[in-house]
């Protein structure tokens, strides 16, 4: 177990900032990007290029600690990565089908999920605090996805019956976020782990790297074209 913990030159609020900016932001980008790309290949992309971009460090800086993972870990790390690559695969194709807003809210209630699944994989039981908070995601999450199927006439509420629900494609695209947010939260509680263990900039560069290859992989087997993309893509 790693008894110092990282400190870092960044201040917390401003790397706070900077992530909500990143994570604000990237849905309106994929959107974009899938008017000419696959939503699988901007996923490869995207981790692809966040792993060569993280890999000079990691080589360079931490290449004793990678060399002394084990079989194990190096196994948690591709599970991790698996996991992470599902969510990302998943997530961006729910972009297809329902609205940027609820794709974002839908998928970022990844700590939702980790709360209800840590009781059954790591043993941590859920507080009180915690079950208020999850019923008021629920019920927030309820009201976001009614927001893209009904429409409202002053104090009236239209909204279309169970069977049109389900079959409608903002349906399908929830749905579809919010499997992003179980695959993440699958990824978060399999890090947990390897974390304790390992540096932040070694754990990003292993996990992240096996989630692009499961990806570029993927890409292959669908058969899309990584390259023939404007560069503005």
């Amino acid at each position: 177990m790693r008894t110092n913990p990282e400190r870092s030159s960044i201040p917390p609020w401003l790397g706070l900032a900077f992530g909500v900016l990143a994570v604000s932001t990237a849905s309106i980008f994929i959107r974009f990007a899938q008017e000419e790309a696959p939503s699988l290949v901007i996923a490869a992309y995207r981790l692809s290029v966040a792993t060569l971009l993280i890999s000079p460090i990691a080589l360079i800086k931490y290449h004793q600690e990678l060399r002394q993972l084990s079989v194990r870990e190096l196994g948690l790390a591709l599970f991790s990565g698996i996991f992470l690559a599902m969510h990302f695969a998943v997530w961006i194709t729910s972009l297809e089908y329902t609205t940027v807003a609820s794709s974002a809210v839908f998928v970022t209630t990844i700590p939702l999920w980790v709360a209800i699944l840590s009781p059954f994989t790591i043993k941590e039981p859920i507080s009180r605090l915690v079950l208020g908070g999850i019923a008021i995601a629920l019920f927030g999450g309820v009201i976001i996805g009614l927001s893209d199927l009904c429409q409202s006439q002053g104090f009236t509420l239209s909204c279309p019956s169970l069977t049109e629900f389900a079959s409608g494609k903002a349906f399908w695209g929830d749905i579809l976020a919010v499997i992003g947010a179980i695959m993440a939260a699958c990824y978060m509680l399999i890090g947990r782990k390897l974390r304790a263990k390992m540096s932040l900039i070694s754990y990003v560069f292993m996990v992240y790297g096996m989630a692009a290859l499961v990806l570029v992989l993927l890409v292959g087997f669908a058969g899309y074209h990584r390259f023939s993309y404007s560069p503005k893509t």
